[in-house]
């Protein structure tokens, strides 16, 4: 860049050029116009000469390096919080600036103007160190503008400027919250704290946990007496009171029992043994007695935690108490009464074994049950089962435990012969049915249907052999029939297969493809195809001879072994026919 003084042009590259006077210095005298004149043209020799050995020469009124802000940075805490102080000082003694560009208008706003010599003061508060850098751009009242920064790194953040706290902390024991290790619990709880501090439970053995302030504890503590303390790392600190936990007393169980409300049909209830407040880890036996003092059962138990629940099944209306003894026998809590009563009947339940009303060869007996008297909303169970000890379940449903109060029930596929109960359950209901027995139906019992095969006979009359016929009589006419012939072992004949019979009393089926032989009908009824009758006695079928006629003697004679050779006689004619005929 250039300056002119006294016109004269000076170029300048940023270092400062000396300021030359019009005065003499010390003096207080103006120089003479011709002194001026020489020095101008001496110092535009000089200008020149250090211009062509590349030495630059500051011309005074736009010195560069003259025009700067210095900006500086200081770091303070007060009242816990650290306090930025930015200051920005114009380097000119005689001309003022205006800041053009601020990277923080928070600290100097644009256009802010600063007096020549002034300093422009800000403060800021943060809670932590940060790091930041502030650059400002001045522009001064001759045109020169100059850009300057300053940085502020966390290091300048010297000391610790957080509130300090004011802790302290109360603790509390409880000597027997686990009476089987001799184990308590030390409680504390730490204030006034906004820190992390670790909390120290003193004794010969320590033991440390951390909190920043609030409820804590230590678990399975011996005896002993104890105190805490809280530290944290910047140095506060608060110590507790002492607090003492003492020996555990050794736990008493306590027994309770509940027992069914009530039993009915003879049918057995269950006693139940409650106990608390066990010792973990020690050993019991639970013994159940009648009201005579009859040991009645016994139960071993190890406590696993503090409180079980024994159950001692199969008993039936009477007054039961229990006992808990440890170990050696010592007797340590006995119970109260507890009774199971007869229940009441306040449900009526009929069981009814179904009449026997087509042939059975298997299962296919029903057993029906009819409910009154249920308890609405209530799920009752309703079991068939087998009449023996086991009482094997054979069928079971529920009924639908809505407001109606009564249900039925039909058991089918039956297996018979077989004897079977009813047992029905529900709320405080019981019912056990006597036993019913399921006698296999046969045709005695039956107004059975008949089937009796029907052949026609060889007596040379008629017009020709009829086919074989079943006749069947006593049909159901709600049922469908198969009819069948068989030979004597029981297999069914080519030409016999089952022919098919619905909707009438009586029928009369022709096996048109049944050949020669001796055969018994069988009649079939569905389900499941079951033998409904047999024919009375096995029938013959035979298939009848033909007859030739011949000229001659005028005689019919059977056309046996020798009709083909008589039926070729070059001399015989034949005037006859075959014929063939089965009579009723």
């Amino acid at each position: 860049m250039s300056d002119t003084v006294d016109g004269a042009t000076l170029m300048t590259t940023g270092t400062p050029r000396a300021v030359y006077p019009r005065w003499v210095a010390g003096t207080g005298m103006n120089m003479k116009p011709e002194f001026m004149r020489l020095r101008r043209a001496l110092a535009g020799t000089l200008a020149a000469l250090l211009m062509a050995v590349g030495i630059v020469v500051l011309s005074p009124a736009l010195s560069a390096s003259a025009h700067h802000n210095t900006i500086s940075v200081d770091v303070s805490c007060v009242d816990h919080q650290w306090k930025i102080t930015w200051k920005i000082t114009n380097s000119e003694k005689d001309k003022s600036e205006k800041i053009t560009f601020s990277s923080d208008e928070s600290v100097i706003a644009k256009n802010t103007v600063i007096d020549k010599r002034a300093t422009y003061t800000a403060s800021e508060f943060v809670s932590e160190p940060v790091h930041k850098t502030l650059t400002v751009t001045g522009k001064w009242s001759n045109g020169v503008t100059q850009t300057n920064s300053k940085t502020l790194d966390k290091s300048a953040f010297q000391g610790n400027c957080d509130k300090p706290d004011n802790p302290s902390i109360s603790i509390s024991g409880e000597s027997c919250t686990n009476p089987s290790t001799q184990g308590g619990t030390i409680s504390f709880n730490l204030s006034g704290a906004t820190k992390q501090y670790t909390v120290t439970l003193n004794k010969t053995v320590t033991k440390t946990t951390t909190s920043t302030g609030g409820t804590g504890s230590f678990q399975n503590i011996p005896v002993g007496t104890y105190t805490v303390t809280a530290k944290a790392s910047s140095g506060e600190s608060a110590t507790s009171s002492s607090v003492t936990l003492n020996e555990c007393a050794p736990a008493t169980p306590i027994l309770a029992l509940t027992v069914a409300p009530c039993v009915a049909g003879g049918s057995l209830g269950a006693v139940t043994a409650t106990l608390s407040s066990l010792t973990v880890g020690s050993a019991y036996d639970v013994r159940l007695y009648s009201a005579a003092g009859d040991v009645l059962d016994t139960l071993a138990l190890t406590a696993t935690s503090g409180s079980a629940t024994l159950s001692f099944p199969g008993h039936g209306p009477g007054t039961y108490y229990a006992t808990v003894t440890g170990p050696g026998g010592v007797l340590l809590a006995t119970s109260s009464n507890a009774t199971i009563v007869e229940c009441e009947p306040d449900f009526a339940v009929t069981v009814q074994l179904e009449p026997c009303d087509v042939f059975q060869t298997g299962t296919a007996g029903e057993i029906s049950v009819a409910i009154d008297g249920m308890t609405a909303s209530t799920v009752y169970t309703v079991r068939l089962v087998t009449a023996d000890a086991a009482a094997t379940e054979i069928s079971s449903t529920t009924t639908p435990g809505d407001a109606a109060t009564t249900f039925a029930h039909t058991f089918t596929g039956v297996a018979a012969p077989g004897d079977y109960k009813v047992l029905v359950t529900g709320g405080t209901d019981s019912y056990e049915s006597d036993t019913v027995t399921a006698a296999k139906c046969g045709l005695d019992t039956l107004a059975p249907p008949s089937i009796e095969l029907v052949a026609d006979q060889c007596d040379a009359s008629g017009t020709g052999i009829e086919p074989l016929r079943a006749q069947l009589i006593d049909l159901d006419v709600t049922k469908t029939y198969y009819v069948r012939i068989v030979d004597a072992s029981g297999a069914t004949v080519p030409g016999g297969e089952d022919r098919t019979v619905s909707g009438s009393t009586t029928a009369s089926v022709e096996f048109p493809d049944v050949t020669a032989g001796t055969y018994t009908g069988q009649l079939l009824i569905d389900p499941g195809k079951q033998l409904a009758a047999t024919s009375p006695a096995a029938v013959d079928y035979n298939m009848c001879l033909p007859t030739l006629a011949m000229t001659g003697p005028g005689a019919l004679i059977p056309l046996g072994s020798v009709a083909a050779l008589l039926l070729t006689l070059g001399g015989a004619v034949v005037m006859g026919r075959l014929r063939r005929r089965m009579a009723l």
